[in-house]
């Protein structure tokens, strides 16, 4: 019984991201994205948009939306690679928790997803 309870609180605990490239102009609650933009969102609200095309911009969202996770707490971040994530990304967010957040554990995946660049989860 102890642990059932044990693994509910920890499953209601963890926070789910994507970093996607817009497809087309949006408005959002955090403004306007445009075509080609890259979104963040934190449990399928947007929480961060990077725009234009500037080479550091995947990683930069990434690491803005993992910042935002980790805020309110967690201890293992699990990164799945999309098939369209730019080459060196997982290091990148490897050696921003490492520098960031040193307490924190960060395992990155190659998943394969088409849908989105990178899929995070906090807990």
């Amino acid at each position: 019984g102890a642990d059932v309870v044990a693994m509910a609180e920890a499953a209601a605990a963890t926070r789910r991201a994507e970093i996607v490239v817009a497809a087309e102009d949006a408005i959002t609650w955090v403004g306007r994205a445009a075509a080609g933009d890259v979104i963040g969102l934190v449990d399928g609200e947007v929480v961060l948009i990077e725009p234009g095309d500037s080479e550091g911009r995947m990683v930069r969202a990434a690491t803005g939306v993992l910042d935002r996770m980790l805020a309110v707490g967690g201890e293992l971040v699990t990164v799945l690679t999309g098939e369209h994530a730019p080459d060196g990304i997982a290091d990148a967010l490897t050696d921003h928790v490492r520098t960031e957040r040193p307490d924190v554990e960060l395992v990155c995946y190659p998943g394969g997803q088409t849908d989105a660049v990178l899929l995070m989860g906090v807990e």
